[in-house]
């Protein structure tokens, strides 16, 4: 990985850190993930909180086919079709 030196006024640097401090990451990842989100690059993905994770697989997935008959079947007894 290679090093890069930026001049940058105190209370950015400082606002930076808080923030890299806030999201538990280093103010140089903080840096590429706002590069890379700006110049269209996938941004690398984010790990699941605790609760996602913990819920994670209690609701079964369902196909389209099965979602849009759903729909189609509530619609039918919302207008009585």
């Amino acid at each position: 990985m290679a090093k890069l030196t930026l001049s940058i006024d105190s209370s950015t640097i400082a606002r930076a850190k808080k923030l890299a401090a806030q999201k538990q990451t280093s103010v140089s990842e903080l840096f590429s993930q706002f590069i890379e989100s700006i110049t269209g690059k996938k941004a690398r993905t984010v790990e699941p909180g605790p609760l996602t994770r913990k819920l994670t697989g209690i609701v079964p997935a369902m196909t389209d086919k099965e979602y849009k008959n759903i729909i189609t079947d509530e619609l039918m007894k919302k207008y009585k079709l």
